[in-house]
C-alpha cells in the first residue's frame, strides 16, 4: 500500500482511564533495496552557483533519512521525548502533520526493516486515537556551503584603508532540500502497549564494606539476601508491594522488622520513585536518579552493588490478535483495547556500577564477575 489508516480506541472504564498507550510499528518498502538507503553518504559536486553548493569538495554532502509520516486530529504533546516533528493544519479544522524518524532493525550488518514508537498520553488517547495517511518517506538532508571571505591584512592610504591579504572561509550548514515517500510500503508488525502506574525503587549497602570484614558483614552478601527475598517475597507474591517494602526498610533498623526478616545486618539505602509510563521511567532512572543516588552515597573508588524494583500495569495487542480487538480491512487497521488485558508486571533487576570516564556506568556481567572473584579470591 502507498499509506495506512490506524485507528485505536480505549474503553472509558476506570482500569484504562490512565494508561498511556505505544504505537510501536515495523515498516518495509516493497523495493527492500532501499532499506540500504541511509546507510551512505552522496556525494554533491563542486558547485558555487546552485542553491546547494559545495565549496570543499566533500564527499558526504546527501544523507537519506527515513521516516514515518501521518495525520490526526489529536496533537500528541510527547514530541521531543520521541523526536516527533508536528506541523499545524492549514486551518483548525485540519488535522496536525507529524514526522517520525524511524531506527533501522536487522542483525550483521543488514537491515530488515524500520521501526519506530509514537506514544500518547492519557488524556489525548482518552477515548480513540486515529492516525490517517500514514506513509513512509525520505527526508533529503543536504550539507551547503558558503564562503566569506575575511581581511586578514590591511594598508592605509590616507584616509583609506584597502585590504592587502584576504583569507577565504567555508562554512557549511545542514538543511533538508526536499522530501518523498515510497510508492508502495507493507507493515511488518504493530503493536499497541498500555503503560500506567510504574514504581521504581532502588536499594544500596553502601553502610556494608566491599570485602569481608571480621566485625561487619559485607555488601555482596547483604545484597545477596536482599535479592533473594526480593524474588520469594516480591515476584511471587502480590504483597508486599514495592512501596511497602521500601517503607518498612525505612521504618525499621538492623536488629528488628524486616531487618531481621530478610537477614540483612547493615542499614540500607532506598530510593522510592514513581512515574506515569514505563518510558519515563526508564528514562528518568537511567539519565538522573540512579546517578545521583550513587553519587550521594558511594565514593567513586567503590564499585557499588544496587537492586532495583519495578512495578508497572501494562498490557499488549499484537496484530495477530485478531480475537482480541484487532482487526484489519485492505489499509485500515483497528485496534479496540477493550480486548487489551491489563497485568501487572515486577521484575527484579541487580546491577554493579563502576565511575568511568567522569560518571557512573552499569558494569558487564563478564566485568561483574571479574569484580565478585577479586572480592572473593580466598573462597574461590
Amino acid at each position: 500500500e502507498s499509506a495506512y489508516d490506524l485507528t485505536v480506541t480505549k474503553p472509558t472504564d476506570t482500569l484504562h482511564e490512565n494508561t498511556y498507550v505505544y504505537i510501536d510499528i515495523l515498516v518495509q518498502p516493497e523495493d527492500a533495496s532501499h532499506l540500504r538507503y541511509h546507510t551512505s553518504h552522496l556525494d554533491w559536486p563542486y558547485d558555487d552557483k546552485g542553491q546547494i553548493q559545495d565549496l570543499d569538495n566533500s564527499s558526504d554532502d546527501v544523507t537519506l533519512i527515513p521516516v514515518l509520516e501521518f495525520q490526526s486530529h489529536t496533537q500528541p504533546s510527547l514530541t521531543s521525548e520521541y523526536g516527533l516533528i508536528v506541523q499545524d493544519g492549514a486551518t483548525q479544522y485540519d488535522p496536525f502533520r507529524a514526522l517520525v524518524p524511524l531506527s533501522p532493525v536487522g542483525k550483521g550488518g543488514a537491515v530488515d526493516a524500520f521501526r519506530t514508537r509514537i506514544a500518547w498520553t492519557d488524556a489525548e488517547s482518552e477515548s480513540s486515537i486515529e492516525l490517517t495517511n500514514i506513509r513512509l518517506g525520505w527526508l533529503v538532508q543536504v550539507e551547503t556551503d558558503t564562503a566569506q571571505n575575511i581581511c586578514t591584512q590591511y594598508t592605509r592610504v590616507g584616509f583609506f584603508r584597502f585590504c592587502q591579504s584576504w583569507n577565504r572561509s567555508i562554512e557549511s550548514t545542514e538543511e533538508v532540500a526536499v522530501a518523498y515517500y515510497e510508492p508502495s510500503f507493507r507493515i511488518a508488525g504493530l503493536s499497541v502497549t498500555e503503560s500506567e502506574d510504574v514504581q521504581v525503587a532502588l536499594f544500596g549497602a553502601n553502610n556494608a564494606p566491599e570485602t569481608t570484614s571480621t566485625l561487619t558483614y559485607d555488601e555482596g552478601r547483604e545484597i545477596f539476601n536482599l535479592t533473594t527475598n526480593f524474588a520469594l517475597r516480591f515476584l511471587y507474591n502480590s504483597q508486599p508491594d514495592l512501596q511497602t517494602i521500601t517503607s518498612d526498610f525505612g521504618d525499621s533498623q538492623p536488629g528488628d522488622g524486616i531487618y531481621t526478616d530478610w537477614h540483612i545486618d547493615s542499614t540500607l539505602s532506598t530510593s522510592y520513585k514513581t512515574f506515569a509510563h514505563r518510558d519515563l521511567a526508564l528514562t528518568t532512572m537511567t539519565s538522573s536518579e540512579t546517578p545521583r543516588f550513587l553519587s550521594d552515597l558511594y565514593t567513586t573508588s567503590r564499585k557499588p552493588l544496587l537492586v532495583l524494583g519495578y512495578q508497572e500495569t501494562t498490557g499488549t495487542l499484537g496484530l495477530e490478535e485478531s480475537d482480541s480487538g484487532v482487526s484489519i480491512s485492505g489499509a485500515s487497521l483497528t485496534f479496540n483495547l477493550s480486548g487489551n488485558t491489563l497485568a501487572t508486571v515486577r521484575q527484579v533487576q541487580l546491577t554493579e556500577y563502576h565511575w568511568s570516564d567522569g560518571r557512573w556506568q552499569a558494569m558487564s556481567m563478564n566485568e561483574t564477575v571479574a569484580e565478585l572473584q577479586a572480592r572473593y579470591a580466598s573462597q574461590a
